[in-house]
């Protein structure tokens, strides 16, 4: 209990000893190469960085090309396998020689990889090309320049990929592949709309 006083007494003259000598001075340092310490010029440069902020680039409307094109070459892909799958697995059942476990499994497995295959190859592609055209309207803002709603892009990226899919069939194949391409990215575009109104809040674009 005796030392609190002397202690309580140091503090004060300490306080009092730098309220006397008073806020130092910067500029009498040393100067050090590439280094100010004067606070004026501190506070200048945090200005000027202030005001030249600089702004990310983001599309609201969309997601970007390369998104676009992982993202539905990998499902359609993906898709493509499981339901070529379950067909070749069907017709390995159905067609399989023998009913032993091994001649079965065998054909099974045959039909599987080939349906497959085939399939996520055909999906892959069409998304490949879906998500390419998507990317092009987008990026030129055919929408906006025909005056038409953003559903537009869309439903013209499903007509090209049919067009541009079918084009070695004949004229009258790429159409009937357009027509289809169109109207099925016209039909989810339609389900998305309703899906907003139902649910009160707005639906992100399923093919876009």
């Amino acid at each position: 209990a005796t030392s609190d006083p002397p202690r309580r007494a140091c503090s004060r003259r300490t306080r009092r000893t730098m309220a006397d000598e008073g806020p130092k001075d910067f500029g009498e340092l040393p100067p050090i190469p590439g280094i100010d310490f004067s606070l004026g010029n501190t506070l200048g440069a945090g200005a000027s960085r202030r005001r030249e902020t600089e702004y990310l680039d983001y599309d609201i409307k969309t997601r970007g090309a390369l998104e676009n094109v992982f993202s539905y070459c990998g499902t359609a892909y993906l898709l493509g396998v499981l339901g070529g799958g379950a067909v070749g697995f069907v017709e390995g059942v159905r067609n399989s020689p023998s009913s032993r476990f091994r001649i079965l499994m065998n054909s099974i497995l045959n039909n599987c990889g080939k349906r497959g295959s085939r399939a996520g190859n055909a999906f892959g592609c069409v998304a490949l090309f879906y998500s390419s055209f998507l990317s092009l309207y987008d990026g030129y803002n055919v929408d906006v320049a025909l005056g038409a709603p953003e559903w537009v892009n869309p439903v013209l990226a499903g007509m090209s990929t049919g067009l541009i899919y079918k084009s070695t069939a004949g004229p009258r194949a790429a159409i009937l592949a357009s027509a289809l391409g169109g109207g099925f990215i016209g039909l989810s575009t339609a389900a998305e709309e309703m899906s907003s109104s139902v649910l009160g809040y707005r639906v992100g674009r399923l093919f876009g």
